[in-house]
């Protein structure tokens, strides 16, 4: 991706302060890019050092905070040889409703989820495939219930006017509760009695 910068050249093992004032200066540019995944791997360790990583060492790096790896000083002769990291930024794949792949579904989701609603056997336009929760190529009332369960926003989601309120679920005991207060309205129906309360 040429609109990122070139690690290796970032890096500089005679000049720590100076690599870590670089790297600070990019940071803003790592932390708005959240659809990015960014892997360092450890690729060559100087001989003699005792200590280090493992060779073939894999790192995610956070984009929210500066990522720093300790690893044991040495000296060389000629200058050359050092520690060699490979540096992998890939895309991240995102979970299906979070169509802005931060990571958690929720208004800013929903909004979007609206816009792309097609109602059943009708295509949905580019850019809402992460609706299609059922991969019927189109968007209906059977992926809202999807996106429903993937929400994350403690304030629960909006009603979509196109689609009928859900069911909440029911527990297997909450199940066997309303079995009951069923049979016991029943018997009180049929022999006449006051009505009896209880409390669930």
């Amino acid at each position: 991706m040429s609109d990122l910068p070139d690690f290796r050249r970032l890096w500089d093992y005679q000049k720590p302060d100076e690599t870590e004032r670089r790297f600070r200066e990019i940071l803003p540019q790592a932390e708005s890019s959240g659809d990015r995944n960014y892997l360092l791997e450890l690729v060559t360790v100087p001989d003699g050092v005792t200590g280090a990583p493992a060779v073939g060492t894999v790192w995610e790096l956070p984009t929210d905070a500066l990522f720093t790896v300790e690893l044991p000083t040495y000296q060389t002769t000629e200058g050359l040889t050092g520690y060699e990291f490979s540096f992998t930024v890939t895309e991240a794949e995102a979970s299906p409703g979070d169509f802005n792949n931060d990571g958690d579904v929720d208004h800013d989701d929903y909004q979007t989820f609206e816009s792309c609603f097609t109602g059943p056997d009708v295509q949905f336009a580019p850019g809402c495939e992460l609706g299609d929760f059922d991969g019927d190529a189109d968007i209906d009332c059977d992926d809202w219930g999807q996106f429903v369960l993937a929400w994350t926003d403690p304030a629960g989601p909006p009603l979509l006017p196109d689609c009928p309120p859900l069911i909440p679920a029911v527990s297997d005991w909450g199940m066997v509760m309303l079995a009951l207060l069923v049979l016991i309205a029943g018997t009180l129906a049929q022999t006449g009695s006051q009505p009896l309360r209880v409390r669930v």
